[in-house]
């Protein structure tokens, strides 16, 4: 019977000790909103693999009547439709607003850079396209949402490509 109370008092001991691991380390943990420098100062996590894909990027530079002074990432979403066949979104894009009111894109890739422009990646990032280089750094899109504030409207200009076998291929624009 003693034994039975020791063993429930050292299981109420461990329990309590766990518990209060689990609530200081969520409490000291504060999240760190990253901006526009800090994604620049962060080392790419992916290097280009298919030249192809350096149209999409010029495209979206040489149309810059669709874009904003204060834009400052490319967003790159590509999904894989069949062996060798891609579906590429891409738009440039301030990177704060991008924060606040991101699409579901799903989880970020990684990044690189276009003539000194962050490239985020989303979707299939596929060892066709891309080399990576490092992990991603978790946290980068963190963004700590005001209550009380109504939702903007982000309905950024979207360049539509297909790229099948290396060549690719416009799609138009969408919004």
């Amino acid at each position: 019977m003693i034994k039975e109370g020791l063993l429930k008092s050292e299981k109420i001991k461990t329990l309590c000790l766990i518990m209060f691991i689990v609530v200081f380390t969520q409490c000291s943990v504060q999240k760190i909103e990253y901006n526009i420098d800090d994604v620049k100062s962060i080392k790419a996590t992916h290097s280009v693999k298919n030249k192809s894909l350096f149209k999409v990027y010029d495209t979206i530079i040489s149309n810059k009547q669709f874009y904003n002074k204060t834009d400052d990432v490319i967003i790159l979403f590509i999904e894989k439709k069949d062996k060798g066949i891609y579906e590429i979104g891409s738009t440039l894009t301030e990177f704060m607003l991008f924060k606040k009111n991101m699409p579901r894109y799903g989880k970020l890739k990684g990044h690189m850079f276009f003539n000194k422009l962050p490239v985020l990646l989303f979707g299939d990032i596929t060892k066709e396209l891309f080399q990576k280089l490092k992990d991603p750094k978790k946290g980068l899109l963190y963004y700590k949402r005001e209550k009380g504030l109504p939702p903007l409207i982000y309905e950024p200009v979207y360049f539509n490509f297909k790229l099948e076998n290396n060549d690719l291929e416009s799609k138009g624009v969408s919004y």
